[in-house]
């Protein structure tokens, strides 16, 4: 291996165990003589026996057609690289749901459940803070980036009935695993937010979660939980 030095520039803020994380991929890769660069990493100096290649997933295929279970690889700048999951599909198009949170955010700013999620603080940061943040090829093709309700997750059954706002949707077969409701964020697993308020002969702050063991739960509106992004995508 060259003992030049090989410099990277990361064009987002990376926590330390993200820097850890890519130093070690780097090192690892070195040996081979070929480094694949995440998208948000510019290389500075470059040995001149090393082949830089940078990791840009093609979103732009003709006609693709997603299947369940397919997983996909998305870069969000300024949050990390995550993976999603193919849940559904309809005609030219493809439900994903992110495997992990991608970030902690509260539903409202205040502990009410009066304002629904449409029109929540949780909804305004998706569109405004996170929807920027997908690569171009993939936000183009973006339809709905929102966050799951608790029909996709568990279906309509007795605590739906007694506790839940109600919904439109059928629970998505990959959920019926419980192992794929499980979330993670910083290494952890985490509740996450769902749509649904609690009744309000329930609850007048509380919305919807899925716990850390990825069973049903609730939580005041300004509680900052998990992050699970939704998205439609276009073939």
């Amino acid at each position: 291996m060259s003992k030049e030095l090989l410099i990277v520039k990361s064009t987002i803020n990376l926590n330390s165990k993200q820097l850890e994380n890519l130093y070690s991929s780097i090192c690892m890769q070195r040996v081979t003589g070929t480094v694949v660069l995440p998208v948000y990493c510019d290389p500075i100096v470059v040995p001149g026996d090393l082949d830089i290649k940078i990791d840009t997933p093609d979103y732009e295929s003709e006609n693709m057609q997603y299947q369940i279970g397919n997983q996909i690889t998305i870069s969000l700048i300024g949050f990390g690289n995550f993976t999603a999951t193919a849940q559904k599909r309809d005609r030219d198009r493809t439900l994903f749901i992110f495997d992990d949170c991608v970030a902690r955010e509260t539903m409202n700013k205040n502990k009410t459940n009066k304002v629904k999620f449409y029109n929540s603080y949780l909804n305004q940061w998706l569109q405004e803070k996170l929807l920027p943040a997908f690569p171009k090829e993939i936000k183009e093709k973006i339809r709905d980036l929102t966050i799951p309700t608790y029909g996709q997750m568990f279906g309509h059954d007795d605590w739906y009935d007694k506790m839940v706002e109600s919904d439109d949707d059928e629970q998505l077969p990959l959920m019926k695993k419980r192992k794929n409701r499980i979330a993670d964020y910083d290494e952890e697993y985490r509740w996450y937010w769902l749509k649904n308020a609690t009744k309000k002969s329930i609850s007048s702050s509380n919305f919807v979660c899925v716990n850390g063991d990825g069973n049903m739960g609730s939580g005041n509106a300004d509680y900052p939980s998990g992050v699970r992004p939704v998205f439609w995508l276009i073939d």
